[in-house]
């Protein structure tokens, strides 16, 4: 399992050509808590495509909705 900790900063998504989400980078959150990250493939940056649950970084989010997000690679914790 893949995980992210309390206090990463994680670049937020923007839905680009043909509907694909790509990395904002001018949309920076930090997560709350330590979290399971789920992996996806993406090739073209230097950031990692995890989706999280949407109130790792918005307190008042649901656990049960999933965000895409973009992270350095070193910022993943694998147990």
């Amino acid at each position: 399992m893949t995980f992210l900790e309390k206090g990463t900063r994680v670049c937020l998504s923007r839905r680009g050509y043909k509907g694909f989400f790509y990395p904002d980078y001018n949309n920076w959150e930090t997560t709350a808590f330590k979290t399971q990250v789920f992996l996806q493939h993406w090739v073209g940056s230097h950031l990692s495509a995890v989706l999280i649950p949407e109130d790792v970084i918005y307190g008042n989010g649901r656990n049960d909705r999933l965000l895409p997000v973009w992270v350095k690679e070193e910022s993943l914790t694998r147990e």
